[in-house]
């Protein structure tokens, strides 16, 4: 690990112990720090130590997401955006929108990427207007989510239960800290620890929660992303089942519109993300691809419960 002292922020080797430790969270994301040293065969201080400093430095995040399902978000979407001069004013209105949930600059014909999720199609529309009124916006190109396959936060479908306001908060700390102890959790709700474990057990196994890390790119992050768009032809039953188990793929959807498919591949260098494509580009169906870059995470907040 080394430390860029202007900046403040952590730097992670590709494939060092660094990138161990986060595929190891990923698993689990929370699992002991007696659990993650014996996965990457490290001594507990070290873990401990080098998890700090992860999360101190924003690298990472360990957070609860709601299921947007759950909430009756139903529509999900990717927006890319093309602006007259500067980004900032679609960037920083974007980032005070509690519907768009993911805001990033990438280059290409498109100056920035969203995710936005909103309760219906009208909805949608309602936004794609206000963001077309903005003075600096040249051009916006949407795609609509069918499936989403791939995710840190990404949610299937879920089991309807009950949330009552214990659960509210047990969630709202959980967004803070993933790894929020249960006896920290219970100290503030005022249960016991396992009272707590049982009302998080019931949360995860409806799916109605979920647990993920999330890794920062562009200033604080070492990653290197790039957004794939896919065209899929004949014969392409098999690229979604290919998206989910990339393991350069951190998210995949299916998608409605200029696309069929869109994904977003990671890794520590230009040549690992150039394979990365490149594995894309030879699925048996896929018949075109377009790429974009992923210059800076502006906001990532999976995490809203309405």
């Amino acid at each position: 690990m080394t430390h860029d002292h202007s900046s403040g922020s952590v730097h992670l080797r590709g494939d060092g112990p660094d990138a161990a430790l986060i595929r190891a969270l990923h698993a689990a994301p929370r699992a002991s720090v007696s659990e993650l040293a014996e996965t990457v065969h490290e001594t507990r201080a070290t873990v401990s130590t080098r998890l700090r400093e992860l999360v101190d430095s924003e690298a990472i995040r360990v957070t609860a997401a709601v299921n947007p399902g759950y909430l009756g978000l139903t529509v999900i979407a990717h927006i890319s955006v093309a602006c007259h001069t500067s980004i900032a004013e679609v960037t920083e209105y974007a980032r005070e929108r509690d519907e768009i949930v993911l805001v990033s600059a990438v280059s290409g014909q498109y100056h920035c990427v969203m995710e936005a999720r909103v309760r219906t199609h009208e909805d949608l529309q309602r936004l794609l207007r206000e963001f077309r009124e903005l003075p600096s916006v040249a051009k916006l190109s949407t795609l609509i989510y069918s499936r989403v396959l791939r995710g840190a936060i990404a949610h299937d479908t879920f089991s309807p239960v009950t949330v009552d306001r214990i659960d509210t908060q047990i969630i709202g700390l959980l967004r803070a800290d993933g790894r929020a102890s249960l006896r920290s959790l219970a100290d503030t709700v005022s249960l016991s620890p396992s009272a707590v474990r049982m009302r998080l057990r019931r949360l995860l196994d409806s799916r109605v929660v979920k647990i993920g890390v999330v890794e920062a790119s562009g200033r604080r992050g070492a990653r290197m992303l790039m957004g794939v768009g896919i065209g899929i032809g004949a014969g392409g039953d098999g690229v979604a089942a290919a998206l989910r188990n990339d393991p350069a793929v951190d998210f995949a959807a299916e998608s409605v519109g200029e696309f069929d498919a869109i994904a977003t591949i990671s890794g520590a260098t230009s040549v690992a993300l150039l394979e990365g494509v490149e594995r894309l580009r030879r699925l048996h169906g896929v018949v075109r691809t377009a790429t974009w870059s992923h210059l800076q995470t502006i906001k990532e907040d999976y995490t809203s419960f309405g």
